[in-house]
């Protein structure tokens, strides 16, 4: 295994997302940065009193919303964390939307969307192009991609789910991918998810990953732990109240890119089956005779990059941070004669004209016990919508 040079892969930013990173999450981050988190306490006192007054509104609304019945409007369903940065949120929110739309709810999908696109909502156009990473975001136009779900984005999500629910009234439950800080967002339920990196170093931003405090676990619906592809044990740092879920990354497939980018978009498609399939297993035999360019621009690398080493690849690994601009061109530059990459890169790779560039599928699998207990909680809302059942 190797890590790109300079020129290769990582640019200035994700070198500094790279120290951030050993501030926020590592065991000994060294003296140096040390005195950074140090420097940076004031900022997250700030950023705990702002945390504090946001959260106690998020949550008066909520009793003020449970108070009144509303019996026309979606669920919102709201799968979230605490630390800046990827937990899994997406692979759970695909999961949850093929197991509610197989149970016959009609479901629409929230994302915050691109960093270089309008600030404005805006729906996620079903048909994909080159540019949609820039436009629309790399997460966004996975989520549409997998599901053929109605999806709206916009950095103010409240605003996104005005224009889904307008778009597409016949809606019964929204799930936001993200959003669990989002003040002005309407919420019947909260999922957070919590991964091997638990808190962190406890910290509120920027000294710390917390987004807010981790009080903010004592009043939420369900807690949800990504195991990740190793099922490693995971901590719940706080006592509380809420029932507590697992979920595991499974590895669904290997598959060439320009197969990846051909293929049916059905929401089942978020579903998986322990072991991965034959065709599969001949890919990864066939890399394992050469180096190979692992490609992985999300918030979260280590675990992609681990998956690749246990299977024996002789891996040159790119993180050029989360939503990086990763191009057809980008790829097609790179010098190892194959490429394997994630999903939420291979939307943004549309064009590529090199052949031996394959993409890694992966999709959570929840325990059985968190399915059961969303359908119990969603049921007052089907009979809402659907009006009093009779025996």
């Amino acid at each position: 295994m190797k890590q790109a040079g300079p020129g290769r892969g990582p640019g200035l930013s994700a070198r500094l997302e790279a120290l951030i990173q050993r501030l926020w999450f590592a065991p000994a981050p060294g003296s140096a940065l040390q005195a950074v988190g140090a420097a940076l306490t004031p900022l997250s006192w700030l950023t705990g009193r702002i945390a504090t007054r946001r959260r106690a509104r998020i949550n008066e609304r909520r009793r003020a919303d449970q108070a009144q019945a509303q019996p026309d409007r979606p669920a919102v369903i709201i799968v979230g964390n605490l630390i800046a940065g990827g937990a899994g949120k997406t692979p759970l929110t695909l999961a949850l939307a093929s197991h509610l739309g197989s149970q016959g709810w009609r479901v629409g999908l929230l994302c915050r969307g691109g960093p270089a696109g309008a600030r404005a909502a805006q729906l996620v156009p079903t048909t994909a192009t080159p540019t949609d990473a820039l436009t629309i975001g790399d997460e966004a136009r996975l989520l549409a991609d997998l599901t053929g779900l109605p999806v709206a984005i916009g950095h103010r999500r409240a605003l996104a789910l005005d224009l889904l629910t307008r778009s597409h009234p016949d809606l019964q439950i929204v799930i936001s991918d993200d959003g669990l800080q989002h003040q002005a967002l309407r919420r019947d339920l909260e999922l957070i998810l919590l991964d091997r990196r638990e808190l962190g170093n406890g910290r509120l931003l920027p000294a710390g990953p917390l987004r807010e405090p981790a009080a903010a676990l004592e009043t939420a619906d369900a807690i949800v732990i990504n195991r990740g592809m190793s099922g490693a044990p995971v901590d719940l740092p706080v006592a509380t109240i809420a029932p507590v879920f697992d979920s595991r990354l499974d590895v669904r497939d290997v598959i060439a890119l320009a197969d990846y980018l051909e293929q049916p978009r059905t929401a089942d498609t978020a579903m998986t089956r322990p072991g991965l399939p034959a065709a599969s297993a001949r890919i990864l035999r066939d890399l394992s005779t050469g180096p190979v360019a692992a490609v992985a621009g999300i918030a979260n690398p280590a675990p992609f990059f681990q998956w690749l080493d246990s299977m024996g690849l002789q891996v040159t690994r790119y993180a050029p941070g989360d939503h990086a601009p990763i191009s057809a061109a980008w790829i097609d530059r790179l010098p190892e004669p194959a490429v394997i990459m994630t999903e939420k890169d291979a939307v943004k790779c549309r064009g590529s004209n090199r052949a031996h560039v394959y993409v890694l599928r992966i999709a959570a699998r929840p325990e059985p016990g968190l399915l059961t207990w969303l359908n119990e909680r969603l049921e007052p809302f089907r009979r809402n919508i659907n009006g009093p059942t009779h025996s």
